[in-house]
Formats: structure tokens, C-alpha cells, sequence
């Protein structure tokens, strides 16, 4: 696996099934956004951000652990992101956020392509997921008065579908089995594990089509 793959994934059919459902125009707002509120509602922008570890070994990528106090999701695990500003673009958004929250430098990081928005009915906001590239391990600066921890994760950990998980989730009136993950004892849900699950899927299509093509 290397940076190839995560393209090819990029650009790939968005995959099928509860992926799908979850993450498509159909739970983008406006369509599910509850007729009673005015205006568009509110953006948002994430980012999964990819690199090659200190040995220049598997590729990593990383999550962070909110603080306990905050307002909004306290103590919940999440990608580096937030809020879109009126004076940016979602893109610049996500490089903001990641400079903020974990202290990458954004014209380090190259932008690589997009997942699928998607809503999030209890906050009002669509999120908008990146996945961005270093060319090497950074050093990590964490925003104190919002992250609690950071939580280094390699992508073959995602890609171990002994670590991944099936709960019953009620949205848009509907039952669906979705994913969470365990990482290092901690339990990666709701949007997170939806943006995370969108990208491994698209990767292991374009991994396993790889390996077919060898086979030939």
C-alpha cells in the first residue's frame, strides 16, 4: 500500500451498500434537515491525514481525543477539524483545523482528494471529509484547551476487519446496522467511523484489485 492506492481509492465509485445510504446526498442536507429550520444549516470540514512513520515503515494516520469539558462532543474520539469561516473554503478549512488543533503546518500538508459529506443530524452540521498527505512523520503541537490526546493509527489497523464492529443506529426513521472501531481501547463511532469506513472501503476495492491483476 502506498500513496498510489490512497489516489486511485480517491477517485474510485463510492461504495455500495449502508456506506452508501449513510454518506450520499441522501443524508446531505437539505434533503433530511428538519423543515422547521431556516437557512442552509451549518459546514463543517475534517481531515484524515495521512504519512509513512518514523522508520518509513506502514502508513499512519491520526485521531484525536477531545477534552472532557468541551461543550460539543466532549471526550469523544475524532478527526482534526471543524467549523468552515464564512472568508475560506472548506479545503482551507480542514488545513486550518489541523494546524490549530495538532499543530501541522497547512503548506506542509498536500491535499490529496475528498470522501463523501455527510450530516450529522444531532450537531446540524454536513461535514466534509480530506484526506491529506505528508511526506513525513510530523511533529505533533496539540491545541491544550481542545485535545486531550492524540492517537496514532496505521491504516492496515483499519484495514483489520477484526477491529471493526456492527451497531443498530436509527436515522431517518430507519434501522441500520453501521461501524465502529476499536482503537487502543477506545470506541471510534458515529461520523468518524462513517468517514473512516468510506475510505477503507474504496482502499480495499483498489488493494484487492491489485492483487487480482498480479494473479494474471
Amino acid at each position: 500500500m502506498n500513496r498510489s492506492s490512497i489516489e486511485k481509492a480517491l477517485v474510485s465509485v463510492r461504495p455500495d451498500g449502508w456506506v452508501s445510504e449513510m454518506s450520499s446526498s441522501k443524508l446531505v442536507r437539505p434533503e433530511t434537515r428538519p423543515k422547521e429550520l431556516a437557512g442552509e444549516g451549518r459546514q463543517a470540514a475534517v481531515m484524515l491525514l495521512i504519512y509513512r512513520g518514523t522508520n518509513n515503515d506502514s502508513l499512519q494516520t491520526v485521531l484525536t481525543r477531545r477534552k472532557d469539558d468541551l461543550q460539543h462532543h466532549p471526550g469523544q474520539i475524532s478527526l482534526p477539524g471543524g467549523r468552515h469561516e464564512e472568508d475560506e473554503t472548506l479545503e482551507q478549512t480542514s488545513l486550518r483545523e489541523v494546524e490549530e488543533e495538532i499543530g501541522i503546518d497547512r503548506s506542509s500538508i498536500e491535499i490529496l482528494g475528498t470522501l463523501n459529506s455527510i450530516y450529522v443530524p444531532p450537531s446540524d452540521f454536513t461535514v466534509t471529509p480530506f484526506v491529506g498527505w505528508l511526506s513525513e512523520e510530523p511533529a505533533f503541537v496539540l491545541q491544550a484547551d481542545e485535545v486531550a490526546e492524540l492517537i496514532r493509527v496505521p491504516v492496515n489497523h483499519f484495514l483489520d476487519r477484526s477491529n471493526r464492529r456492527n451497531s443498530s443506529v436509527t436515522s431517518d426513521r430507519k434501522v441500520r446496522e453501521v461501524p465502529w472501531f476499536s482503537v487502543q481501547q477506545n470506541q471510534v463511532w458515529g461520523a468518524t467511523a462513517i468517514i473512516i469506513d468510506d475510505f477503507i472501503q474504496r482502499l480495499e476495492a483498489v488493494l484487492h484489485a491489485s492483487i487480482d491483476k498480479d494473479k494474471r
